[in-house]
This record gives C-alpha cells, structure tokens and sequence, in this order.
C-alpha cells in the first residue's frame, strides 16, 4: 500500500504531461485531528455555513441527490461541487466510458458556494455512503473573496471531507480557468488560488491536487469559446478534455486504496 501512495504523483504527473503541463502535488503531511485542525485559519472566518432552502429549485436538486444516495448508497466515488461539476449530469455518456465512474453519486449544485456546500455537509446529506474517492471542486462562486480567502476555504473543506470521511481520498482540482484572456482580474485571482493550492501542505495519501487549466487552455493563455462557450461553463469539448485527465486519475486511486 506505502509503495503504491508513492507511486501516484509520478502517476500524475504523467496525467499532467496529457494535460500540457499541468502542475500535480500530492501531500505530505500525516493525517490525523492535528492535521484537520491545521485547515483552520483566520482566513476562513468569513466561511459560515450557509442554506437556500428559500430556492425551490435548489432544494429540489438537493433532494435529488439526496434520494441517488440512498439508492446507490455503495458507490466508490461521489463528485462535490457547484454548476461545473453538476454539468456531468448533461454528459453522462462521457461518464459511461470510464469504468470507475458509471453511476457516480453527483452532489454539483448550481451557484453553490463554499458556504453552501459546507452546510450541506454539516446536515448530513452524505452521511449514508462512504466512498473512496471525492472529486471536489469548489470557490467558482465565491468571487466576493480574496484569493488567500477562497483558499483557505477550499482547504477548510477538505478537511470537513476528511473529517467526515476519514477512509476516502479527495481529488482536489483547482479553479478551473475562466474570461478569454489572461491578464482579467478574474482570472488572475484564480491563479492566485491555484497557487495557493500547490502550495498547501495536504495530509499524506490522503489528497491529490490537480490544476486542470493548462489542460483547457491548449498550452495558451487563451480560453477558446469552443471549451467554455461564457468563459466560465463548459462545453461538451470542456468535458471531453475533463474527462480525459479525471478518468485515469479516479482509476489510478481507486486501485492505490484496494
């Protein structure tokens, strides 16, 4: 088991080489409270768990994925996010092609904040299952912050999953890139965060990190309308490319922890 831990970023790295350059960490902090606890900061106090059960919709989608759990309560993978990872809902023939993600429990919901996830985590809409691996993909929605703020918040969370789920392994990705070009304060303050990422100290065998953007950007700065038609969502290539690194990826862990 050691052996294959080690194994994976060098695994990795070869899904970066796929994906143009793609930066890939894996962590090497112990596990432990200790380690959870260290997620903690004081850029995180702004992160108060939030609901929108005033949006019929929302609770709905909630409710949803709430009612696949308990119907598919033993599957090894369940994605968290917001609208880009609730957008596999629309391909789920790209998710038939990959073994390990047939079937995959979505908890992506439009709009949702780190705040929101949080709060669904905190009510236990995922207490019935316990995967292997999550693939997390949070901070799209909350612009409002800082990028050393969006970080910490993204850190928080996986050590909530962890916390919650102290058998899994959490596929982090970074904000995906977003705007046509490089130089919008948007974008910029993405980049930021995904530094912010890399650098973190992640529990050991217990966090891959992976920034995806290189792998949308085509090896440029430039974000073709024809991966992200609003320069924020994806399109059906912008899940195809997706796939191509998550697949192999999901594959790879899911294999580590057996």
């Amino acid at each position: 088991m050691k052996g294959a831990i080690r194994s994976l970023p060098l695994f990795l790295c070869v899904i970066a080489s796929i994906a143009m350059g793609v930066s890939c960490q894996h962590g090497d902090q112990g596990p432990g409270e200790e380690g959870f606890e260290s997620m903690e900061s004081p850029d995180t106090r702004w992160l108060i768990p939030k609901d929108r059960k005033s949006e019929v919709p929302w609770n709905e989608l909630r409710d949803k994925i709430k009612q696949e759990i308990v119907a598919h309560p033993h599957h090894e993978v369940l994605f968290f996010g917001d609208s880009i990872m609730q957008g596999w809902r629309r391909h789920q023939d790209l998710l038939d092609r990959c073994k390990v993600l047939k079937g995959v429990i979505n908890g992506g919901i439009w709009s949702d904040g780190l705040q929101h996830m949080l709060w669904r985590l905190s009510q236990g809409d995922f207490a019935r299952i316990k995967p292997k691996v999550v693939v997390f993909l949070g901070g799209t929605n909350n612009g409002s912050q800082t990028a050393a703020q969006i970080a910490a918040g993204i850190k928080l969370m996986v050590g909530r999953l962890l916390g919650q789920f102290p058998e899994t392994r959490v596929l982090l990705l970074g904000l995906f890139p977003m705007d046509h070009d490089a130089d919008t304060s948007r974008r910029l303050k993405r980049s930021n965060v995904n530094r912010m990422l890399a650098q973190f100290e992640w529990p050991q065998g217990q966090v891959v990190y992976l920034d995806l953007s290189p792998l949308f950007l085509g090896g440029t700065t430039i974000l073709q309308p024809e991966v992200s038609p609003d320069f924020l969502h994806l399109s059906r290539l912008g899940y195809e490319l997706w796939m191509a690194a998550l697949c192999p990826a999901v594959t790879r862990i899911l294999k580590s922890s057996s």
